[in-house]
């Protein structure tokens, strides 16, 4: 702390640093902003970078976004990838300053110029949509090839994806189930999904429900709608666990409440039936009619049908339902298998 109070810049930066991220003294956010600014105000680009990030986010200071875009810039202009890195998505996002994607590739093709995984990664995705410029799937895979080999997670499910789906390269599912365990070694949850199918499904490897089982549990527990999705079925029909209609109604309300349609579909049934709870007739309508207006085609079909046997007043009730959930949710997931790509949060 001296040589911070006498104006050693790197000092100030490792001690803002340490007060940010409490380490080996207690978090005080103040005090870090207090001596982040000073390394920043000479130059410092890591200060900056954490400066620039906090004044977006609000962490320690009310959010700024022309002081966050002052600083990240700042760093940016210094050739620090991580700047740059975090400028980028501010653009991409529209994120405390206007959306561009031109910009976003520029600082992203900047940073990643200097072998920045995050910014492969992301940069990758833009040449695979054609945003900010011309779609180039060769491009594109080079980039997420590369991050991926470097161990950025988010690029070894980009690749995963592409290889599952055909998307720039020839479909191989052996490849896509080699990219998805790795990241999923790494703890990246959309990965976990990938898995939860591939076993399910037998793409890439002999089917296994159990070891589906164990992925999908993976991918529930960390929110994804489709993972929670695929364990209710699982438990539904007893592949891989003991059969349990409890469990695929904790799983499908989940997913349901998320706007997976075929959760929502499912969920009516186990209402509709009373598997694992009581009949109700207006929530299991209520389920239908959503995952039909999602364009569920089962669910219309289920939907007619139920509403044939019921009294007017079930009928009002469930519509009640129904208008209730939507006022409140509004969040759809697509019925597909919905495997998307991961671009790398801000970093600090």
């Amino acid at each position: 702390m001296t040589r911070a109070g006498q104006g050693d810049a790197e000092a100030q930066y490792r001690l803002g640093n340490a007060y940010l991220k409490g380490i080996d003294i207690p978090l005080d956010y103040a005090q870090a902003i207090q001596w982040l600014t000073r390394a920043a105000e000479q130059g410092i680009a890591g200060a900056q970078t954490e400066l620039g990030y906090s004044n977006a986010h609000g962490r320690g200071v009310i959010q700024d976004c022309s002081q966050a875009l002052h600083w990240l810039s700042a760093a940016a202009e210094q050739g620090f990838p991580v700047g740059q890195y975090n400028l980028g998505k501010m653009y991409e996002e529209g994120f405390c300053a206007p959306k561009d994607y031109t910009q976003a590739v520029a600082w992203y093709q900047k940073a990643a110029e200097q072998s920045f995984g995050p910014a492969e990664n992301n940069l990758g995705i833009m040449y695979q949509h054609g945003n900010g410029v011309p779609r180039d799937v060769d491009r594109a895979m080079q980039w997420l090839q590369k991050a991926a080999d470097q161990g950025e997670a988010a690029a070894q499910h980009n690749l995963g994806e592409a290889y599952f789906s055909g998307r720039g390269v020839p479909r191989d599912y052996v490849k896509a189930l080699e990219w998805f365990r790795k990241a999923a070694s790494q703890e990246l949850s959309a990965s976990y999904y990938g898995l939860c199918y591939m076993y399910d499904e037998g793409k890439g490897v002999p089917p296994s429900y159990t070891d589906s089982a164990s992925w999908c549990r993976k991918s529930a527990e960390a929110g994804h709608a489709l993972g929670q999705t695929v364990l209710g079925d699982l438990y539904f029909k007893g592949k891989g666990v003991p059969q349990d209609y409890a469990q695929a109604l904790r799983w499908w309300r989940l997913a349901a409440e998320q706007g997976c349609p075929i959760a929502q579909h499912n969920l009516g049934h186990l209402f509709e039936h009373g598997k694992g709870v009581r009949v109700d007739y207006p929530e299991a309508l209520k389920w239908y009619r959503l995952a039909a207006e999602s364009g569920n085609r089962v669910a219309v079909s289920s939907m007619r049908a139920l509403a044939g046997i019921m009294t007017k007043k079930q009928l009002q009730e469930s519509e009640s339902r129904a208008s209730a959930w939507q006022q409140n949710r509004g969040k759809t997931i697509q019925a597909s298998v919905a495997l998307t790509d991961v671009s790398v949060r801000p970093i600090n």
